[in-house]
């Protein structure tokens, strides 16, 4: 089994789609939105054309780090880790039904922090097997065809099937204004994290 493993909100359907898209895998969606009594654990023993998605929220709440060791790990995060925590915060507020909303930048800092030592934690699978590979969404949905390329291929040969473009017919989960439009005080938040 080849484990597509990262955190909510981080393009993790359209990863997914990207690995469903080839012929050669089958790609199974967030197996572990199956409530624990009804989940057996065993599916994470299938081939290794075989893929799930796997949040970290799922691997704490099932105790289940230690299981990741030795196997075939697909990791994808963000490259500007402030961008997690910007896409919970707007949802939120969009699910609050407001247009703007002041946020405390320390606040949001704290997610971002967060955020970087959970990647950084379950980077450290890397050192528990020899079938580990970590992706940035970025270089996935970034409309630069020849980064798109480049990576596709990276992931084919890791997972040993035939080389081709991955791609995905996910939606932006949150359209319209850019992110930063929803927040009050964007610039002070910008200001606190460096952007």
């Amino acid at each position: 089994m080849i484990i597509q493993l990262q955190g909510t909100r981080t393009g993790s359907t359209f990863f997914y789609k990207c690995l469903d898209f080839h012929p050669e895998i089958t790609a199974y969606p967030e197996v572990f939105r199956i409530s624990p009594q009804r989940f057996d654990l065993n599916i994470l023993n299938k081939d290794n054309k075989t893929t799930c998605k796997i949040m970290y929220n799922h691997v704490k709440h099932f105790k289940f780090f230690d299981r990741l060791k030795g196997m075939k790990i697909v990791h994808i995060s963000r490259r500007n880790q402030y961008k997690k925590p910007l896409s919970d915060v707007v949802s939120n507020i969009k699910h609050e039904g407001l247009e703007k909303k002041y946020y405390d930048p320390q606040r949001f800092l704290k997610h971002v922090l967060e955020y970087k030592n959970l990647v950084n934690e379950y980077r450290q699978l890397k050192n528990f097997t020899k079938y580990y590979i970590e992706f940035f969404m970025e270089d996935f949905i970034m409309p630069d065809s020849t980064m798109r390329q480049i990576e596709s291929d990276r992931l084919c040969d890791f997972l040993k099937v035939s080389r081709m473009v991955l791609k995905s017919n996910s939606k932006k989960l949150t359209p319209g204004k850019p992110h930063w439009d929803y927040f009050k005080n964007a610039e002070e938040i910008k200001e606190i994290i460096g952007v």
